[in-house]
């Protein structure tokens, strides 16, 4: 007998009037792109630094923000009085000549600034707060206009030595800033304690209020004799107000 072949379909060959099929194609939502902010590009044959960059880095984003909307105010009416802001000013831990030369730098050439270009030369309205900035050795706590601000960044930006004879090119270091942030009000927020420590979730969850139970706190003080207190005076109680004999614990 003869054997059997087995069928095989041979593969359609494709029509020349056939199309390939579209690929699917994404359309993004024009809504979607409409507000995206335009990023800057940088250029590499220019110097890396850009006054609007250095602001970015420099001076804390919701500072920045309240310069910016007084400086369109003040170019509506040029004869509004210029804006004191509170701030704070951390110092660059790398700086070449150290923390107290980069506090003794801004010191300097902020009071320089303020006679320069400031419209309140008042000191006890626009300046460091030496008394206050003494209480820490990381921050100078200050009270600037706006252009003040930006003047002082610009000149942290440049070299702040001449270059020595065997130095090549110019000696740029560290800032002595590292960072100018808003110094914000404080505000209590005791009665939001109830939700930090979700107490509130238990009392939901359990109805436990905390009825019948007695909390104590128990400290054993503090050593008077630690060169901390020693140089601060923080146990000198002649350096702070006293309260009401009626309100002091008895």
């Amino acid at each position: 007998m003869a054997k059997k072949q087995k069928a095989t379909r041979r593969p359609a060959k494709p029509r020349k009037d056939a199309t390939p099929p579209k690929e699917e194609v994404i359309s993004i939502d024009a809504d979607l792109t409409a507000n995206t902010p335009e990023l800057d590009q940088g250029d590499p044959a220019k110097k890396p630094f850009t006054p609007k960059t250095l602001d970015k880095t420099v001076i804390a984003i919701p500072l920045l923000n309240k310069l910016n909307e007084e400086k369109k105010k003040l170019e509506k009416k040029p004869e509004l009085e210029r804006e004191i802001f509170p701030v704070i000013i951390d110092l660059n831990l790398e700086y070449p000549k150290g923390r107290e030369g980069a506090r003794d730098w801004v010191l300097k050439t902020t009071k320089e600034i303020i006679g320069d270009i400031g419209s309140n030369k008042d000191a006890d309205r626009q300046g460091i707060n030496e008394t206050k900035s003494k209480f820490s050795q990381q921050y100078l706590f200050a009270s600037l206009e706006g252009d003040v601000i930006r003047e002082l960044v610009k000149r942290d930006s440049l070299p702040k030595e001449e270059p020595k004879a065997e130095t090549i090119g110019a000696s740029v270091g560290p800032r002595a800033i590292y960072h100018i942030w808003p110094d914000f009000a404080i505000k209590s927020l005791i009665y939001k304690s109830i939700s930090t420590v979700k107490a509130d979730a238990a009392q939901t969850s359990f109805s436990a209020y905390g009825e019948g139970i007695v909390w104590a706190v128990l400290d054993s003080g503090i050593e008077a004799t630690h060169p901390h207190f020693a140089s601060h005076h923080n146990l000198d109680l002649t350096m702070v107000p006293m309260w009401p004999v009626s309100l002091r614990a008895k």
